[in-house]
Order: structure tokens, then C-alpha cells, then sequence
């Protein structure tokens, strides 16, 4: 009769126990010993600290700063995630442990929660393996675009549409060029977003001429050059001498008529913007009815140490820009106003967009 009767006063102390938990309340004072009011709903519900004082599917949740309660899943309140402020991505960085991985509480020159990393942009180069961007992981140009955080307009806004995919590797490495997906191992190379300067040397990377772009954009040609591992880079370009490109591959890579070599697309000398240019060693080798004023770049400025001031030295890889190249002065160790007003020629459906700061096709 005992044990019958403590079963039934087990069950009832359960049962009341059950309501209490469910007990509507404003204030914790309204509910049993060692239990809360849950604000968010406004109903009684077990305190714990480890997840074994909780019974059935609930489980020990936090409800606020250090407190924590038995709560079914579709209980436990959702904090939602403001939206980003990160515009580190692109950014050139310093790793403060020198492991590539900054976060956002870490000292100048680190990285965002946006851009996680802090990754050589050329490892293994002996004159750029040092350079470091902050970056993520991605696969495709339009997923560094798609970074930009909520708000991010103007100039934040611009920086994120300069932003190009490809993997750390040397810049010599022909794999850069290729498109090519997988190292000597066959492992799988893993691409990150850089900076719209980089850009201009490394081709697109693509997998199908879709990739690329339709048949009418001369750019491109809507062609993929694939590799043997399922990769390929955009490097079937049809753009003219001095044409504004984006990419390395966009340019014509046959003889150039009147030069030495094929087209590349050379950086303009402020970084802002890009060109299809030529290697070249007199100004006739650069002339063009739409750069009138183009000639061979055999010197060249030499920032220095104060903003704004250069050095003019010759240059031993001259190239074509789209303006008449500096003279030396007398004495050749004369700092000058550095003069970066380098920028495309002028082609009906091919202009180069100040807000952007690079090619606005309408092609």
C-alpha cells in the first residue's frame, strides 16, 4: 500500500510540476524554485547549467548573458546577426601571428569577419611572395562581388566589383595562366579573392565558355581554354592596342601588327584602371589613331619615399602607354611631381568609368 501510495504522490508532484514549468508568468518570482521566466515566452521554465539537468527533447539553452534554461528547439531564442561592416576584403594585410588568419579584434593591418584570412596573394615568388591581401575562399569572380556587406556603397561599394578568383601560387607558375584546377599532386588548388590590381595579370578562371562570355563580346571570344584536370582560363581575347581590359587573356595574344610580340593587359601607372599594351622599343611601335599622344615608354616614374614626388629612371621593360613618356632631368637625381594621368584610349563601346575605376563595357 506504501509503495502504491509514493508512486501516486510521485505522479501528482510530476504532473504539478509539468504545469508549473508551463505556468504563464511576467516575473521569475512567479514561478517554482529553480526556475526562470523566459521573457521571450513569457512562461515558466527549469534553470540549468549542464545539459543532463534537462529531461525529454529539451534541451540547456541560453536565454541570457550566463543564465541558461531547459528549452524545447523551437524555444531557444534566434539572435540575428547585424549585417557586416568588413571592407577588409582586397585589402593588402599583416598577419599579426604571422599564420595568415587575422579576425577582427586583431591589431592594424589584420583582417574582418568578412575576410577572414591574411594569404599571400604569389607564394613562392621571389619579389611578391611577401605581398598579402585580405581574402576568403571562393571559386568564382562573382562570389567576391557578392561579399560586399549590406549598406556598402560608393567607394566600399566599388572595391568589392574590382575584386578577381584565383588561387596563391607563384607568378610564374603557368598553372596561374591555365586555369588549371589541381597542383603536381593532383591535389585541388584553393582560390581566394584579391585585389582589382592582381587582376590585371592573372586570366579568368572558367570551366565552360559561358564562363568567358557570349560569342559577341570581342573580349573574350566566348571561349574557354580548358586544361586536362576540368579548369580553364579566358585567354582567347580579341581587344585592340590600348583597349581597357579587365583581365589578363582579354587582349589579342597574336602578332601585333606594327610591334613586338602579342597584347597584354598592362596596369595603368596609378593602378586604377588597365589597358591592352604591347612591349615596344621606339614610339613608332605604339602609334595609334585612338592614342594620339602614345608613345614608348623606355623611362618611367619611381615613387619615392614622399607622397606625390618621384624619380624618372629608365625603364628595362619598356612598354606602350597612352601618353608621351618622362624625360629625365638634369640631374638625373631630380625628384619630380609624379604625373598618373595613364588611362585607355577612347573606343566607342569600350570607356573607362571613373566611379568604377575600370572598364565600362557596352559590349
Amino acid at each position: 500500500m506504501f509503495i502504491r501510495f509514493a508512486l501516486y504522490a510521485a505522479v501528482l508532484a510530476t504532473v504539478f510540476l509539468s504545469e508549473a514549468c508551463n505556468t504563464t508568468c511576467s516575473t521569475t518570482s512567479e514561478c517554482p524554485e529553480k526556475h526562470m521566466c523566459v521573457p521571450t515566452l513569457n512562461r515558466c521554465r527549469k534553470m540549468c547549467s549542464t545539459p543532463i539537468e534537462c529531461a525529454g527533447t529539451t534541451i540547456c539553452a541560453p536565454v541570457n548573458e550566463n543564465i541558461y534554461a531547459c528549452l524545447d528547439n523551437s524555444e531557444i531564442p534566434k539572435t540575428v546577426k547585424s549585417p557586416s561592416n568588413d571592407t577588409s576584403l582586397g585589402n593588402l594585410c599583416a598577419s599579426p601571428n604571422n599564420n595568415g588568419v587575422s579576425t577582427a579584434t586583431d591589431q592594424f593591418g589584420a583582417c574582418g569577419e568578412g575576410a577572414p584570412l591574411c594569404n599571400a596573394v604569389f607564394t613562392g615568388d621571389p619579389d611578391l611572395g611577401n605581398v598579402k591581401s585580405c581574402t576568403t575562399e571562393c571559386s568564382a569572380d562573382s562570389e567576391c562581388w557578392g561579399k560586399a556587406p549590406i549598406g556598402c556603397v560608393g567607394d566600399c561599394k566599388r572595391d568589392f566589383d574590382n575584386l578577381c578568383c584565383f588561387p596563391s601560387l607563384s607568378s610564374h607558375d603557368t598553372r596561374l595562366y591555365s586555369g588549371a584546377k589541381t597542383n603536381g599532386s593532383g591535389q585541388f588548388l584553393t582560390n581566394y579573392c584579391r585585389p582589382r590590381l592582381f587582376c590585371y595579370y592573372v586570366p579568368k578562371r572558367c570551366t565552360q565558355d559561358s564562363d568567358c562570355a557570349t560569342t559577341s563580346n570581342r573580349a573574350e571570344a566566348g571561349k574557354c581554354t580548358k586544361t586536362a584536370d576540368g579548369g580553364g582560363a579566358c585567354v582567347s581575347g580579341k581587344l585592340g592596342l590600348y583597349e581597357c581590359c579587365q583581365r589578363a587573356g582579354e587582349c589579342d595574344q597574336s602578332l601585333a601588327t606594327g610591334g613586338v610580340g602579342g597584347l597584354s593587359c598592362t596596369a595603368g601607372l596609378d593602378n586604377l584602371s588597365a589597358y591592352c599594351s604591347k612591349p615596344c622599343a621606339n614610339d613608332a611601335d605604339c602609334a595609334s589613331p585612338n592614342a594620339p599622344m602614345a608613345s614608348c615608354w623606355t623611362n618611367t616614374f619611381v615613387e619615392t619615399s614622399t607622397p606625390g614626388q618621384c624619380r624618372i629612371e629608365a625603364d628595362p621593360m619598356p612598354r606602350c602607354r597612352t601618353t608621351p613618356k618622362p624625360q629625365i632631368p638634369n640631374p638625373p637625381s631630380k625628384i619630380v611631381a609624379c604625373d598618373y594621368k595613364d588611362r585607355p584610349g577612347t573606343f566607342s563601346d569600350n570607356t573607362y568609368n571613373a566611379s568604377l575605376r575600370r572598364c565600362d563595357r557596352t559590349f
